[in-house]
Formats: C-alpha cells, sequence, structure tokens
C-alpha cells in the first residue's frame, strides 16, 4: 500500500482500478486491484484466463486486437467472468489455478455467476 500526501483535505478521487481511501489527517491511502478473468469468444467455444490491473484497459485491448496472439486468432472479446484481488500473487494463483481445471469445470464457476454469458464490461460496468 502506497501512502499519498495531498493539499486539498477533502479531495476525493476514483480512478478503475486504485481506490483512495480517505483518512480523517488529509492523508489518501492507494490501494491496488487486481483481476483475473474469463474472456469468451462470441459462441463461447473459445476462452481465454489472463490476469490484469485495470480491467477496463485489458478488455479493450483484447477488443481492439492491439496485441497478436491467441485472443485475436481465436476471436475471444467477450468478459465474462472475473474475479477482484488486492494482491497480485493472489490473482496469479487464481489464474494458475483456473488454467490447471478441466473446461467442464472452467464451464460450471461461469455458468454459477453468469449463466448467460453475456458480455460483463457490457452489462456490469456500463449501468
Amino acid at each position: 500500500m502506497e501512502v499519498i500526501h495531498f493539499v486539498e483535505k477533502d479531495l476525493a478521487l476514483y480512478f478503475s482500478t486504485v481506490i483512495y481511501c480517505h483518512l480523517p489527517i488529509g492523508i489518501f491511502l492507494r490501494m491496488k486491484k487486481y483481476y483475473t478473468y474469463i474472456m469468451s469468444s462470441t459462441n463461447n467455444a473459445t476462452i481465454y484466463i489472463g490476469v490484469t490491473n485495470d480491467i477496463h484497459r485489458r478488455y479493450q485491448e483484447h477488443n481492439a486486437g492491439i496485441t497478436p496472439g491467441f485472443t485475436k486468432r481465436y476471436h475471444v472479446h467477450k468478459l465474462v467472468y472475473f474475479e477482484e484481488y488486492s494482491e497480485i500473487k493472489d490473482a496469479i494463483c487464481r489464474e494458475k489455478q483456473l488454467k490447471g481445471i478441466k473446461r467442464i469445470k472452467k464451464n460450471a464457476i461461469i455458468n454459477a455467476n453468469n449463466h448467460e454469458w453475456k458480455d460483463l464490461m457490457l452489462n456490469e460496468f456500463n449501468n
């Protein structure tokens, strides 16, 4: 956790991946968020599991096809599942865990939280 000092006592800040907590003495604590996420192709036949510290940016990168590779090749553009962590090591551990289980279990995790496999970025974040 990083301590940031601000001159203006009542300054309230929020960025998509960083939360600033107001302390009574005019100090804010910056707490990073990390995400383990699952992206899916349009027909849900192909999935991709990854980790990021900025879920919005990473979603846009996948959809824009900025980086050549798996998600661009297989048109994996829907965010169908994600988990939030405060420690990067926990997010990476979960990514490895998800990558190590059979597809049927991955599908069950997605179905339990998003049974229609909707694009969560369109449905959840834009409301």
